[in-house]
């Protein structure tokens, strides 16, 4: 039972020197798109996934104390804020490529945002929440995209409309 104990102690020390050394990276560098080279390097360093040091960033995350989050949350406002306009800006082009950027940074825009919430726990993952089972849904989803590769090129530019949202389905 010692060893247990001993085991015990030394993998809450080492859970402990990880999540120190995320948050000195998180307070110097922002808690928002942490680079993959950093989860890598400290996967490494500690001997655990990377998935467990993402998840230890959203615990991190959690932890923040509320006047830290309602800082974080007035400058993130402002970014998004900007980002929006911005966008909207490019959408009004009459410049189809500049249309299309003006998309791609509305895109990143909502998805940032989206970030923001599912860190600081205001909005659940979706991810987390989808259900494989034993791969049958994975390989229905590979299925009905090669039956989309047979398409000719008009049905699969009304297929991605429709999924865009320009074409109503109902």
């Amino acid at each position: 039972m010692a060893k247990k104990t001993g085991r015990k102690n030394k993998q809450e020390s080492t859970l402990h020197e990880r999540r120190e050394t995320l948050l000195r990276y998180l307070d110097n560098y922002g808690y928002f798109g942490v680079p993959r080279g950093i989860i890598e390097e400290i996967a490494v360093k500690y001997n655990v996934t990377e998935r467990q040091v993402y998840l230890d960033i959203e615990y991190l995350t959690k932890q923040i104390k509320l006047p830290a989050v309602e800082k974080l949350s007035k400058q993130f406002l402002k970014s998004y804020e900007r980002g929006m306009i911005e966008s909207h800006k490019l959408i009004k082009s009459d410049d189809p490529q500049i249309r299309a950027k003006g998309i791609a940074l509305m895109n990143q825009t909502s998805q940032g945002f989206t970030k923001f919430l599912e860190d600081y726990g205001y909005k659940d993952k979706i991810a987390d929440k989808m259900e494989f089972e034993s791969g049958n849904e994975l390989k229905r989803i590979n299925k009905d995209l090669e039956e989309l590769k047979g398409l000719d090129p008009n049905q699969q530019e009304i297929i991605r409309e429709v999924l865009r949202g320009n074409i109503p389905t109902s």
